[in-house]
């Protein structure tokens, strides 16, 4: 299997195969809001949010109505979430 050439991937093609399963895993996991979920993360400037249950901040570039923490891995609802995007 090593030899086979479908098997070869140069480290930045096996970054962007990561980054564009991650992507897709979260599009998936947070593209609807979860009706169980009640904290909200805090907004605190530009696109800098804060979560409500440990106190870390982090820059959010999602687009989805949900987040998760990447301090205590809590899912929140996202307050720079717009109902009217359409991404």
């Amino acid at each position: 299997m090593e030899d086979d050439p479908q098997f070869e991937y140069t480290e930045s093609e096996l970054h962007a195969l990561a980054d564009k399963l991650i992507a897709e895993e979260e599009r998936v996991e947070f593209s609807e809001p979860d009706p169980n979920v009640t904290e909200q993360a805090t907004h605190l400037e530009d696109k800098w949010l804060m979560c409500p249950l440990c106190t870390e901040a982090w820059d959010s570039e999602s687009v989805y109505p949900m987040v998760r923490c990447p301090k205590c891995q809590e899912k929140l609802s996202n307050p720079l979430h717009t109902k009217d995007e359409n991404k």
